[in-house]
């Protein structure tokens, strides 16, 4: 299929998107939250920090997948990428809708789902075997 969205350029484009979501939690948490509708105490910044270093990681990871040929290790980084973002909607999805996060939020979610079903596609549904 032609147009089909190939692995190396979804996991550059997923990489730097949790680059940038990374740095801003790491740098700039009450920025970050408060985009949300979120108020953070000391303990809150601490743990936004620690999720924005937490993203940086992944990102590192995905870029270095991103011409990986082993197929186990490329599987499990995808599964991985897909767990992170299908439960970062479900946890989104019950802050909006129970009211802790703001309705602006619902932009995190569309990106977060996006991520999801990409990565739910290279890991279930596309053969991504170094073959392939």
């Amino acid at each position: 299929m032609e147009g089909a969205m190939k692995l190396g350029p979804f996991l550059i484009v997923s990489a730097i998107l949790h680059a940038v979501f990374g740095t801003a939690g790491l740098l700039v948490p009450e920025m970050m939250s408060g985009m949300f509708g979120i108020g953070l105490d000391a303990g809150g910044v601490t743990v936004a920090r620690l999720l924005g270093a937490t993203l940086l990681g992944v990102a590192v990871i995905l870029w270095y997948s991103r011409n990986l040929v082993a197929a186990e290790i490329l599987k499990g980084v995808l599964i991985g990428g897909f767990a992170l973002n299908a439960l970062s909607v479900v946890i989104a999805l019950l802050a909006v809708t129970g009211g802790v996060m703001e309705p602006r939020a619902w932009i995190g979610i569309v990106i977060r789902l996006a991520l999801a079903a990409g990565f739910g596609y290279f890991a279930f549904v596309k053969n991504t075997s170094p073959t392939k």
